[in-house]
């Protein structure tokens, strides 16, 4: 018989489809059809499924700690990780997820809909790849697994340069980042902010709706490795020098320039 791939079910212990018998060859026997799990090549990339037991190589496992693995190739496993949902919205006419470089497979997507899948969790890479009719890539996302909290990064989010008016203002977004410069989604650092030279912490932020931490203060703690502080200018043109600092991490600094505005108006 052809290959019938292995689908997800709820486990039923009653039901003899989902039962597979561990022979002394290594071989796994179906209660229902007696078919031999297998490992094929669909042309994609190997693949699990269920054949007429022959004795192949294929068809020989051994059972790991946490996973079954084929003594033909040795290096292909059906793991027994916890499952991780990943979700991807796009336009895109299908979408096809990669784990550390290995195809979770290709999914056509609904209008206004999206696609996922529930690979087991491992730490690397994670790829989407979106494709349009005609089966080209046209959009790509990528998110890396982080380290541990190493750094704060400042970024100015609009321009390096307000008027000097007393009312302009300039919005740093601070990033709590790993010793590779990535983004720690899990960080919740408080970051303290000190200024210097021609301007004022004006407010702060970090868009968590359930924090209390005051608005108008010189410190913020992070929300998902984000916040933002705005800084206000004086009337005098020159560098708005902001500080961040937070315990265990790395120290950042940046500056605005404030200039004068090409038209002078009344300070109320």
């Amino acid at each position: 018989m052809g290959c019938v791939p292995l689908s997800i079910a709820t486990c039923r212990s009653t039901d003899q489809t989902q039962e597979f018998i561990h022979k002394s060859d290594g071989s796994f026997v179906n209660s229902a059809n007696s078919g031999c799990i297998d490992l094929w090549d669909s042309g994609a990339g190997p693949e699990v499924g269920v054949y007429q037991c022959d004795g192949g190589a294929n068809q020989h496992w051994m059972i790991l700690s946490d996973a079954v693995q084929s003594e033909a190739s040795g290096d292909r496993c059906m793991t027994f990780g916890p499952s991780s949902p990943i979700w991807a919205y796009t336009n895109a006419a299908s979408a096809e997820l990669f784990v550390n470089n290995v195809s979770q497979g290709k999914k056509t997507v609904s209008k206004l809909s999206h696609v996922e899948w529930s690979p087991n969790y491992s730490p690397g890479t994670i790829e989407v790849r979106g494709y349009d009719s005609t089966n080209k890539v046209i959009a790509t996302q990528t998110v890396t697994t982080t380290g541990a909290p190493a750094a704060i990064k400042l970024e100015i989010e609009a321009g390096t340069q307000i008027y000097a008016d007393g009312q302009d203002a300039a919005l740093i977004k601070v990033s709590i980042v790993d010793g590779k410069g990535n983004v720690v989604p899990t960080a919740s650092n408080r970051v303290t902010f000190s200024v210097s030279g021609s301007g004022i912490i004006l407010g702060v932020g970090n868009g968590d709706p359930s924090s209390h931490e005051p608005d108008k203060a010189n410190y913020r703690s992070a929300f998902n490795g984000f916040a933002r502080v705005l800084v206000q200018s004086t009337l005098t043109p020159g560098n708005i020098n902001l500080s961040a600092n937070s315990p265990g991490l790395t120290s950042a600094s940046i500056s605005v320039t404030t200039v004068t505005p090409p038209i002078t108006y009344p300070v109320l």
